[in-house]
């Protein structure tokens, strides 16, 4: 027996239109069509996305945000029962940058359902499919309906929101911060403004703040998994910028994110590894922590294309 498609239909726009301050809201995702096992969903150009100043072509985290998200609902219509669908990783191709003012739709399968896995494809474009932004692959978990009974009721009661209400706002980026010259090239970028990402002393590593507008499921509550990608490609691609001093943005060619554990609703830091920086490709691994750097909460490779005039 499968969910109702009604309910997982209902369940996805409220996640996303009651997410009045959170990440859906402030990338402006909206649903356009839950079915079973395929969601499609769009994301509205705005400057606070924009990856390059220069050109105003949409930054890569927004991107992986909105097929995160997309491919989450899929598997959320997979299932049995009414639940969340934790990413366990993911890995986004660029294929063409995003055109500045048009927005991103982006439309998502699952391709297997397994007891305990959820495996998606998707595809974003901007109105044409034969001419995509990006694809992306990721697998979810299939968890037990006992483990968001909390949420099952709130939704049935209709008090989402009381939950969304009850996330208590913390001081953000109280860590010791770095050079102000590298909050520049930071700074440079509108997305990682919108984000809250500083440079921290060690070279390489850097701090997202507790920032509301990062979080992305409000029960727990805990950073959209896009919110934690957007951080990770951003830490690599300052890393980058840092190491060899190069005023043009490279490319991203592609992006590998696992998810380890949760993402709290807490100061998140980075610390960057280049392993190649070559005359046309730059591969950084970067990994994720909060309280432990030992427990991270993820690991992610970035793969960069150095444009000719570099």
């Amino acid at each position: 027996m499968s969910v109702e498609l009604d309910e997982v239909s209902k369940f996805s726009r409220c996640m996303v239109d009651e997410d009045t301050e959170f990440h859906f809201s402030l990338l402006g995702l909206k649903v356009i069509d839950v079915d079973r096992c395929k969601a499609s969903m769009k994301m509205p150009y705005s400057d606070i996305i924009v990856g390059d100043p220069e050109t105003g072509v949409i930054h890569g985290g927004p991107i992986t945000a909105l097929l995160d998200t997309c491919c989450g609902f899929s598997a959320a219509s997979a299932q049995t029962h009414l639940a969340m669908t934790p990413t366990i990783d993911l890995r986004i191709d660029y294929m063409t940058s995003a055109k500045p003012g048009i927005d991103v739709i982006a439309e998502a399968e699952v391709y297997r359902n397994t007891e305990h896995v959820i495996f998606t494809r998707a595809i974003a474009h901007q109105g044409d499919r034969e001419r995509p932004v990006a694809f992306a692959t990721g697998t979810f978990f299939n968890l037990p309906p006992e483990t968001f009974e909390d949420l099952r009721q709130a939704f049935d009661s209709g008090v989402l929101s009381s939950l969304r209400d009850s996330v208590q706002t913390q001081p953000e980026a109280p860590a010791e911060l770095g050079d102000s010259e590298i909050d520049a090239q930071i700074n440079r970028v509108p997305y990682a403004r919108t984000l809250g990402i500083r440079a921290l002393p060690e070279e390489g590593c850097f701090v997202l703040p507790p920032k509301r507008t990062n979080i992305g499921n409000f029960t727990l509550p805990s950073l959209h998994g896009g919110a934690i990608s957007g951080f990770m490609e951003l830490s690599a691609l300052v890393a980058v910028l840092q190491k060899t001093g190069m005023e043009s943005i490279p490319k991203v060619i592609d992006i590998s994110v696992d998810y380890l554990r949760a993402g709290r609703f807490q100061e998140t830091f980075s610390r960057c590894t280049i392993n190649y920086l070559g005359r046309r490709m730059i591969n950084v691994s970067v990994v994720a922590w909060q309280d432990d750097e030992s427990k991270p909460i993820a690991t992610s490779r970035v793969q960069f294309l150095v444009k000719e005039s570099e």
